[in-house]
């Protein structure tokens, strides 16, 4: 419900407003796994640019590959902010 709030134009006092009518159904979230994913399927998220992209692509190539996806923070560039939204998204397999 939260990511509402992302929506471009949508004020928070209009989000706070119609948060307590929004509901969302449980689905299945398609993760991506780091460790095949190309640069293609990377920026194509929503919340992975494709600057982003080449960045974890170069960790992946320097490091071998994902252990945790917690080694996402380790990705240059990568913050706190980004991490936790993308967290979810993301999967090593």
């Amino acid at each position: 419900v939260n990511q509402i709030r992302e929506v471009w134009g949508l004020s928070d006092s209009t989000f706070q407003f119609i948060k307590p009518h929004l509901s969302i159904e449980k689905t299945e979230i398609r993760q991506i796994n780091l460790n095949t994913a190309s640069y293609e399927i990377l920026k194509n998220h929503p919340y992975i640019k494709g600057w982003l992209a080449k960045w974890i692509l170069s960790y992946k190539k320097n490091n071998t590959s994902f252990k945790n996806v917690e080694q996402l923070k380790m990705v240059s560039s990568m913050n706190d902010s980004i991490y936790n939204k993308l967290k979810d998204y993301v999967k090593v397999q």
